[in-house]
């Protein structure tokens, strides 16, 4: 009784509050949104640096450095240098732009479902958000330490300011509509500031909201995006050595990665492959949502939107996927600049079947729908769960698995350091592959007191010896890869090797001199005694080791023999 007294009250005064304050009841989802998709997340984030290109911005956080690709072209700055802020706090790069990614993530749920309450209703905005959020893709660019959740967050702030300055006359006012687009230019502006791509792949939603707004407010809002810009180019530019320095590397990343996929050098090829990668990156994002769009475009169930509403959707999806079909598609958390519009669109096409649904399934009505959305949401649930093991059985890669399995990545980066921390770093050198698959930034980063070296495929196809990295600095860039070197001398005072990548084990003619310790239950390193090699010498896909060799694996010294991180799996 005492209970239900309390909890009563408590409930008529939540209500009092909501009746007082209008604006709270509209905020209040949103809230609980945010707080919900944060404490989802926590128990999943990373704890060591999930791939490549977050160990440049790790890198960069230390030494800002565009050749070196610390971070790659074209920048990142305001990115970068936030995350330097925080590590002053925090002690940790990673665990700075993790957080950052988190708290980013879940604020993205929230703006869209402000967006949708405005676009299309709230109930709409509500099953919209909650796909969003149970998104594997979201999920998983929520716990790591890349740009992409941040990318997510700030274009819906711009489209969801763009949209309401395109709302009918007189709401908002003329004077209101023009600071919007104000304030939406100071956004995009931003953005920018943490990716450049996205600069380029939104500009033309903001161009169509600024036009309709008016002569004045499209050259003021241009102003303020310009003005924006030159504070984080004029620093960006001068870091990377003045405006010659920077064009030329930006150019030389985009004819590299645009080398293969892009349709002016790939053909239809490259457009083939960026269609089967966005393909799969939308299976990933989408999930069921998939059937549920297949279904109702073929006739399930239709949905009518206003052609304001159509219009924004296209300006909003359309030039990014035209870049990702027929330019490049990096990573699949490009495809979260169009994931939130493919959200709303199918939280209409859930409502739209479920409302077909009611009637066949004697259903009440929005009980359809409800079911529907909770069927969505728990095989995006359990698509995280299972994603792990499910990209350890298909891509039969440990270190691609890895990407996809934080856990394992982070088990893999905490037991090599203590391992390698055994030996002297003069006796020993570092193996590893220097591809964004491969281990050779990683290498670098949590293991700065041993020399690494980076092997792999030249520009040309040729294997070899890339890149060398040692104290936090490394000799890699673009340039390095024109060829491979194909010799590596053994440093005089090196007794051993220790390989990181398993490709490069299997490259080995001599397989008999290696020792494989287990890292993870998925992946393993390697020890090779160097003290009767002279030189290494790579062709054709493979190492040779020269000088007097060992005979046979039992005269391998005990001393390597018998490492071990963890006892051999049963």
């Amino acid at each position: 009784m005492i209970g239900d007294h309390f909890f009563g009250s408590q409930s008529r005064r939540l209500g009092r509050a909501l009746a007082a304050r209008p604006w709270l009841r509209a905020v209040a989802p949103a809230l609980a949104l945010f707080s919900v998709s944060l404490l989802l997340r926590l128990p999943f984030v990373s704890s060591a640096l999930v791939n490549w290109d977050a160990v440049q911005f790790a890198l960069a956080t230390r030494s800002f450095d565009l050749e070196r690709h610390q971070p790659h072209p074209p920048g990142y700055i305001l990115y970068v240098s936030w995350g330097r802020v925080l590590s002053w706090v925090t002690g940790d790069p990673n665990l700075s732009f993790v957080l950052t990614s988190l708290v980013a993530s879940s604020l993205s749920v929230a703006l869209l479902y402000q967006l949708g309450r405005e676009m299309v209703g709230a109930r709409t905005a509500l099953v919209a958000a909650a796909l969003f959020a149970t998104s594997p893709l979201l999920w998983y660019y929520s716990v790591v330490a890349l740009t992409y959740a941040v990318e997510a967050c700030f274009l819906l702030v711009v489209v969801w300011l763009c949209w309401r300055s395109l709302a009918p006359r007189p709401s908002p006012s003329p004077p209101a509509s023009a600071s919007l687009i104000l304030w939406s230019a100071l956004a995009l502006g931003l953005a920018g500031g943490v990716r450049q791509s996205t600069l380029v792949l939104i500009l033309p939603l903001w161009l169509f909201a600024a036009a309709r707004a008016g002569q004045r407010p499209f050259w003021g809002g241009l102003a303020v995006l310009s003005a924006t810009c030159l504070l984080w180019l004029a620093p960006l530019v001068y870091l990377s050595g003045g405006p010659v320095q920077y064009v030329t590397t930006g150019l030389d990343l985009l004819v590299f990665v645009g080398e293969r996929t892009s349709v002016l050098y790939g053909g239809v090829g490259g457009v083939l492959e960026n269609l089967a990668y966005v393909g799969a990156g939308l299976l990933i994002g989408l999930n069921l949502g998939l059937v549920v769009f297949l279904a109702c475009l073929g006739g399930a169930a239709r949905v009518r939107l206003a052609r304001r509403q159509w219009a924004i959707l296209a300006v909003w999806g359309g030039p990014p996927m035209a870049v990702f079909v027929f330019g490049h598609t990096g990573q699949p958390g490009y495809l979260l600049l169009v994931l939130p519009a493919l959200c709303l669109l199918l939280a209409l096409y859930v409502e739209a079947l479920g409302q077909r649904l009611t009637r066949p399934l004697r259903l009440r009505p929005g009980v359809a729908t409800t079911l529907m959305v909770a069927v969505l949401a728990s095989a995006h649930v359990a698509t995280v769960l299972v994603a792990p093991a499910t990209a350890h059985a298909i891509l039969r890669d440990p270190i691609a698995a890895a990407m996809v399995d934080v856990r394992d990545n982070d088990r893999f980066w905490d037991e090599v350091p203590a391992f390698v921390g055994r030996f002297n770093p003069e006796d020993v050198i570092l193996i590893a592959e220097a591809s964004p698959w491969g281990s050779f930034r990683h290498a670098g980063y949590y293991l700065p007191n041993y020399r690494v070296y980076g092997l792999g495929n030249d520009r040309r196809g040729r294997f070899g010896w890339l890149f060398s990295a040692f104290r936090g600095s490394t000799n890699y860039s673009l340039e390095g890869l024109a060829r491979a070197r194909r010799l590596l001398p053994r440093p005089y005072d090196a007794r051993f090797a220790i390989i990181l990548d398993p490709q490069l084990a299997r490259t080995l003619v001599q397989r008999e001199l290696l020792v494989e310790t287990i890292a993870t239950p998925y992946r393993s390193i390697y020890v090779l005694d160097l003290a009767r090699v002279e030189v290494m010498s790579f062709a054709y896909g493979q190492t040779f080791l020269h000088g007097p060799t060992l005979e046979s694996r039992e005269t391998i010294p005990l001393a390597i023999r018998d490492l071990r991180l963890h006892a051999d799996p049963e």
